[in-house]
């Protein structure tokens, strides 16, 4: 910028595990360590490219990374990062650290799925949660890969933390808890979780919200249903944690609950409600808006 003793460069997002054959000389920046550096040890970094302003928060990026790699014992993924997440509690103050997750960003870092693999691909929703002392809403309960929602710059919450509570196990920086549920309030709506056969992916049983068009839910389950309940139409409930809009697309995502002992409930998985208005159809997402705006608010604990 001429006169501002300020310059911008286009930044690509940190990859841990470089590509081959990239034009080093496009992306100067990143061949300097201090960068690097900086850029895993900051619990968010705002990227300017020639068109948007990109959030990015790192401490997504290295679980989804993480979460990749082979562990000898499963009981080892939170230990292996307990170094990592020194250095992000040094940078986040006097935050909560549970497994993964950190209190002041609750609402978005709930935000994790199982991603829908294609055919031919190993699916690890077949394996059932990990045995560890961590509850269901945590991305160190289920095993392999974990993705989290598309953060853009229009993301908002639509629910909020009531209570959190629990009861830490051995080293703080481990994650490790027990006693542990949150509360949360928010939309509400019921769902159905049917057997399926995607057309495209290996997924074996999806999620129906009464009300609502198949076509606008995005369905991603935890795990399979168990073999003898392949027949079954399990009844959930939904709580919508946030709305999100990027391009012409316009997102409601939320956690799927199944009841559980004392009037809790357990994570099912993750549902998001997905219109565009691509082309010119504007029909299928003023459905969505007026859906989710006929939602009543109501609280759930997850356990």
């Amino acid at each position: 910028m001429p006169n501002e003793g300020l310059s911008l460069r286009e930044l690509r997002p940190l990859e841990l595990s470089p590509a081959y054959g990239e034009n080093e000389s496009y992306w100067p920046l990143e061949s300097r360590g201090w960068v690097f550096q900086e850029r895993l040890l900051s619990p968010r970094t705002l990227i300017f490219s020639r068109d948007q302003v990109i959030l990015v928060n790192e401490w997504h990026r290295l679980v989804i990374n993480y979460a990749r790699l082979q562990l000898t014992y499963h009981e080892d993924r939170l230990p292996a990062i307990a170094a990592l997440m020194g250095q992000m509690y040094r940078l986040r103050g006097n935050d909560v650290y549970i497994a993964g997750l950190w209190k002041s960003s609750l609402i978005l870092d709930l935000q994790w799925h199982k991603p829908n693999l294609s055919f031919g691909q190993f699916s690890e929703s077949s394996q059932p949660r990990l045995s560890l002392p961590v509850p269901t809403w945590l991305g160190a309960s289920v095993p392999g890969h974990i993705s989290y929602i598309h953060a853009s710059a229009e993301l908002s919450s639509i629910s909020k933390l009531l209570d959190l509570s629990f009861i830490p196990v051995g080293p703080a920086n481990f994650g490790y808890v027990t006693d542990v549920s949150i509360a949360l309030e928010g939309p509400v709506a019921t769902a159905v979780r049917k057997p399926s056969k995607g057309i495209f992916t290996s997924q074996k049983s999806s999620y129906e919200i009464p009300g609502l068009h198949t076509d606008l839910i995005r369905s991603y389950p935890d795990f399979d249903l168990p073999k003898d309940n392949k027949a079954a139409r399990i009844s959930l409930k939904v709580i919508f944690l946030s709305r999100n809009r990027y391009d012409a697309v316009e997102e409601f995502s939320g956690l799927v609950l199944l009841e559980a002992e004392h009037k809790a409930y357990k994570r099912d998985g993750f549902v998001k409600l997905r219109a565009s208005s691509y082309d010119g159809d504007e029909g299928k997402l003023r459905e969505l808006r007026e859906y989710v705006a006929s939602l009543p608010i109501g609280c759930a604990t997850i356990i």
